[in-house]
């Protein structure tokens, strides 16, 4: 029975090693959430580069600086499901990113950078948003006919619900920041329905959930159910660099569905290796025990024929 027991064993260790092979191991591999710190030949793939967008250096480059009246737009390739048709179900949401803007050759600054969510396919003109759209601007210039007045000359960092003029603003001293690296998170809660966004210079600042800027809107109601990322920069008559150094994104539907997804899909394959594996199983117990009684019967064989 020694066979039998060992051939028991080591169909154990193979169903544990297909269960965790096919069952575990894609909830881990799924792009959601995804971090991007540094662009390198493979995550460079995972973005799409309209305008003047491209990578550079490990990072994402929206718009050079020595070019005026330009665009550069980037988003995450895959889409984002933002809410559930079946369910009602609105998605929790948090996006970490880091940038730069440069402006070593003038004394004034010129338009922003936004982070948006879009319908798929939509595109953002300059200076006109409309339609389906909720942005979160970085405006670093002021124009009269639409931003709020304040110090700094209207620097703001805003929240736009399809609109040029934010629903909710703070002021933003991007004068004085200019060269150093901005560190921003945006967050929603899908039960308070409330948008928020904080940003800060420090390193190694512990973001727990605090805002410099916040805002109540129902993202099911202006937004579809899948929808696109990404970020969008201008400039007018003056010129600058707008890089994005990291970006991470998490959202609680996405990695709710895609456990389910994977669940769909393997686990009809589990279950046919798991049959399988009981059909092996049973064939070595089978053999196993018919080689012990032959050798048992040898056994009795040779003892009744001690000249042997």
């Amino acid at each position: 029975m020694l066979a039998t027991s060992s051939l028991h064993c080591l169909n154990a260790r193979w169903i544990i090693l297909l269960f965790n092979f096919l069952f575990i191991l894609p909830m881990f591999v799924h792009p959601f959430p995804f971090d991007i710190h540094r662009l390198t030949p493979d995550t460079i793939k995972s973005l799409v580069y309209e305008g003047e967008a491209l990578p550079s250096d490990g990072d994402l480059v929206l718009i050079l600086q020595t070019y005026m009246f330009r665009v550069g737009r980037a988003s995450y390739a895959q889409q984002i499901r933002l809410w559930d048709s079946s369910t009602k179900r609105l998605a929790d949401f948090t996006t970490h990113f880091s940038f730069i803007i440069e402006n070593n050759y003038n004394s004034t600054l010129s338009d922003g950078i936004v982070f948006f969510l879009a319908p798929i396919g939509y595109s953002i003109p300059l200076n006109s948003v409309g339609g389906q759209t909720v942005l979160v601007e970085f405006d670093t210039f002021n124009n009269k006919e639409w931003d709020p007045p304040g110090p700094g000359q209207g620097q703001h960092v805003g929240i736009n619900n399809g609109s040029l003029t934010s629903v909710a603003h703070a002021f933003w001293d991007a004068d004085s920041t200019t060269g150093k690296k901005t560190n921003a998170w945006i967050n929603y809660n899908a039960t308070t329905k409330n948008l928020s966004v904080f940003w800060t210079y420090d390193k190694d600042t512990l973001y727990m959930g605090q805002a410099n800027l916040s805002y109540n809107i129902d993202l099911m109601d202006v937004l579809p159910e899948r929808v696109m990322i990404g970020f969008s920069a201008s400039t007018g008559e003056m010129y600058q660099r707008y890089s994005i150094n990291s970006w991470q994104f998490n959202s609680s539907l996405d990695s709710t569905e895609a456990s389910q997804r994977w669940r769909r899909k393997i686990i009809p394959v589990v279950r046919s290796c798991w049959r399988i594996c009981r059909f092996l199983s049973f064939f070595h117990v089978y053999w196993g025990n018919q080689l012990f009684c032959c050798q048992k019967k040898q056994k009795c064989i040779r003892q009744r024929q001690p000249w042997q």
